[in-house]
Order: C-alpha cells, then sequence, then structure tokens
C-alpha cells in the first residue's frame, strides 16, 4: 500500500475585496475641497467621493490643539482622471448651506496634512486620541453652566453691541435701529439685571470728593473738641495728694518669741 499524504491546510474564504494595488505618485490625483459643512468630515467625504472611483486617502484640515475642523480637506484618489471628474462634477455644489468648491491639484503638490492623521487614519478609522477629545468635548457641552458664566457672556455680547452701534452711528443705515432693538433685549434679560444687582455700583466722581469733605470736617471738629477738653484739664500737684505715712513701730526679739510659743500653745488646745 503506498503512503497517504496528508491535504495541505486550505486558506479560508474571505468576502473582503482584494487590496488595491497602488499605482505611482505621479499618476494619483489629490482633490481639495473647500468650505465644508459643519459635521460633514472624513467618512462622509469618503462616502461622497466613492461613488466616482476608488479613494485611497481622505485628509480633513484639522487644528493641532483642539482637534478642530479648518473648512477645508484633501482627498485622494487611485487615479488622476477619476480625480479630475469628481472634481468637476462636485464644484459649487450645494450641500447643508455651503458651496462646496472642488479642485484638482497639481501633480507636484501631492503631499497630504500630516495633523489629519490624529483623527482618522488612512482606513478612514477613528483614532483613540481623537475618541477621547469628543468625550470631552461632550462633558463640557452637556455640563452644567453657572450663572456667573452666563452672566459674563451677556456683558460681552452687550458690550460688542454697544461697540457696533457707535460705528455706525453716523452712517444713515437702517443698522443702527437694529443695534438699538438688540441692546434693547438684551438690557432686559433676567441674567444680565441679576448681575447687575450682585454687583455694587461705583459712585460718581462729584459723590466722592463730597464724602471725602464730609470726613475730613468731621475729623477736624473732633481734634478740636479734643483740644478744648486738655485746656479744661489741670494736672494735679504731688502735695495736692493726702497720703498718710505709715507708722513703724520696733519689732522685740523675746515678744516675737513668747506671742509664737501663745500660738502653738493654743493650736494644741
Amino acid at each position: 500500500m503506498g503512503e497517504i499524504k496528508k491535504a495541505g491546510k486550505k486558506s479560508p474564504l474571505s468576502s473582503a475585496d482584494p487590496p488595491i494595488i497602488k499605482p505611482p505618485t505621479e499618476e494619483r490625483g489629490v482633490v481639495m475641497v473647500k468650505n465644508l459643512p459643519r459635521g460633514f468630515y472624513e467618512r462622509e467625504l469618503r462616502k461622497l467621493f466613492s461613488q466616482f472611483g476608488d479613494v485611497l486617502r481622505v485628509y480633513v484640515a484639522r487644528s493641532k490643539r483642539t482637534l478642530r475642523c479648518k473648512g477645508f480637506a484633501y482627498v485622494e484618489f487611485l487615479l488622476r482622471d477619476v480625480a479630475a471628474i469628481a472634481a468637476s462634477a462636485l464644484n459649487n455644489y450645494m450641500m447643508f448651506g455651503q458651496v462646496l468648491k472642488t479642485v484638482v491639484l497639481p501633480r507636484r503638490h501631492h503631499v497630504m496634512l500630516s495633523n489629519s492623521l490624529q483623527a482618522f487614519d488612512d482606513q478612514g478609522r477613528l483614532t483613540t486620541k481623537y475618541m477621547l477629545w469628543l468625550k470631552r468635548q461632550a462633558a463640557l457641552a452637556n455640563g452644567v453652566v453657572p450663572d456667573s458664566t452666563l452672566q459674563a457672556r451677556a456683558a460681552r455680547k452687550l458690550a460688542k453691541l454697544k461697540q457696533a452701534k457707535s460705528i455706525v452711528e453716523d452712517s444713515s443705515s437702517e443698522l443702527a435701529k437694529h443695534y438699538e432693538k438688540a441692546a434693547a433685549l438684551l438690557e432686559k434679560d433676567p441674567v444680565l439685571a441679576e448681575n447687575r444687582r450682585a454687583r455694587p455700583s461705583k459712585p460718581k466722581a462729584k459723590e466722592v470728593d463730597a464724602t471725602q469733605k464730609d470726613k475730613e470736617a468731621e475729623t477736624h471738629q473732633e481734634d478740636e473738641d479734643d483740644e478744648d477738653d486738655d485746656e479744661s484739664f489741670t494736672a494735679l500737684k504731688p502735695d495736692d495728694w493726702d497720703v498718710p505715712t505709715p507708722v513703724v513701730t520696733p519689732c522685740n526679739p523675746e515678744q516675737k518669741k513668747a506671742s509664737i510659743e501663745a500660738a502653738k500653745r493654743a493650736k494644741k488646745n
């Protein structure tokens, strides 16, 4: 009988798409997208541009400190011709109140922003750093805002309105009227009114001067009264004091000894 050979392990069938063979960098196309609406970021851009062809990377320009979107992004396509078609189709496209501006970058500008990797990787997956940032932002947004913060916000808004009103006051447009109405509504804000009640008002300059003069007059009057009291007071001389001089009697040792013995006998009895 012949030897039985063991069958090799078969690789399991996978439903995943085969890996994309990336062409050279010069043959790829990068589309720059401007005027991004709020909330339309990496995932949404990848879904939108994937309708035209294979998308390699999607980078949204973000702040290094806060990771907030700066309003523009880069989408890298596998082929440059597909990138040109997508850019021409979506240019001046109205989306959520924003007009998208798309343009294909020249061949030499193929370097993507590296700081957008802090939020999403090449496959469009969220990074740990970005998830932690989202949790912090959610905690700040859902937190209880104290009354002092609300009062400070209302005061800042009112100051800006007054400054804008002074700028447009000379103009003949109706902007000054709008600013007056907005300032009047903000003046009626209960939060701002409570802040003004809690904060003591500063006295005017004239009132301060009058109060200071009254205090100085009272101090001068008290000094004069003290001088009158000093003049009416006359100090006593040493002869005026009638102190009796103590009488010192000489002490006899025998009498002292007899008194001590009498005291001892009285204690014994």
